[in-house]
């Protein structure tokens, strides 16, 4: 993986005697910074650069025990699943375009955000294999009687900051939203308001307008393809199985991150064994800056 090397100097930290470099957590926060809409600032922000710092090296940590226990048990991460994740979270980003176009690149930002869900992927994994087989007769009772919802729409999603604006588009009439993202989900993956929306829409048809937190969305649906159980079986499984699937994949990763040899530059601050997160590091005053530290981080 390109963000963990060998033995280099100024580490950010290091997991399992593997490097994270400093360089390489300040690379991608740059990246990142350019990728969200509002910065660290208005509509879209994420809070201080400060704090993302600390995210962006939380999760090469998290990344590296994962996989490292997961290569040690035989689990490694699953191409297709990947890629699904891949466009489940571009759909979600506020602009999916944007998200594609730095998974494709070689930039440091994309490489992290790809190894986060190779990691998530061996987590589900591990916390599957503690669960046990699935009950292949839940399964299809589940999707019988609720197959309707394994319905994946393909659509853009109009954004208006008016309601007559997106009542005239609704009908056909006024200009499009200068706000619109593609996306394919099913009803089951959708929120209440999306699905109520979609609901009986054909392709080539438009939503009532609705609300939400973002102001007022008009759909439009291009495409509509009523899943079979075999396309439908992750959902379904999930459906059924998520609960202890979750409680599976975070008793393993405590035990992980439990037992992994963490080491954290103070400058980044301290590992905590108790919350797994990053806290201020008790000599931090005192703590020289490590060589290099001021050009990884682009301090002067």
């Amino acid at each position: 993986m390109v963000l963990l090397a060998g033995c280099v100097p100024s580490p950010a930290a290091r997991v399992q005697g593997r490097a994270i470099q400093a360089t390489a957590v300040e690379g991608a926060l740059r990246e990142i910074e350019a990728l969200l809409p509002g910065g660290f600032k208005g509509p879209g922000a994420v809070g201080s650069r400060a704090e993302l710092r600390k995210q962006v090296l939380l999760n090469l940590i998290y990344v590296a025990a994962i996989l490292e226990a997961g290569k040690e048990q035989g689990i490694s991460p699953d191409p297709a699943r990947v890629a699904m994740k891949e466009e489940y979270e571009a759909a979600r980003f506020p602009n999916r375009e944007a998200y594609l176009r730095a998974l494709a690149s070689q930039g440091v930002a994309p490489g992290m955000l790809r190894a986060v869900l190779e990691a998530r992927d061996v987590l589900e994994q591990a916390g599957r294999k503690l669960a046990g087989p699935v009950d292949e007769s839940r399964v299809r009772e589940h999707y019988q009687r609720s197959s309707a919802e394994y319905v994946r729409f393909t659509f853009i999603d109009n954004l208006f900051s008016e309601e007559g604006a997106a009542r005239s588009f609704s009908m056909g009439q006024g200009a499009s939203s200068p706000t619109r993202n593609e996306i394919s989900a099913t009803l089951a993956e959708l929120s209440a308001a999306y699905a109520s929306a979609l609901r009986g829409l054909a392709p080539g048809s438009r939503s009532r307008p609705f609300r939400d937190s973002l102001g007022w969305h008009v759909l439009e649906v291009e495409a509509r393809k009523e899943l079979s159980l075999e396309e439908a079986r992750p959902l379904v499984e999930e459906a059924l199985y998520g609960p202890v699937w979750s409680e599976k994949e975070s008793q393993w990763l405590k035990e992980v991150l439990s037992k992994a040899a963490i080491e954290v530059n103070p400058r980044y601050g301290e590992f905590s064994r108790e919350s797994f997160s990053l806290v201020p590091a008790p000599a931090f005053a005192r703590a020289p800056e490590p060589p290099g530290f001021r050009e990884a981080s682009g301090r002067s």
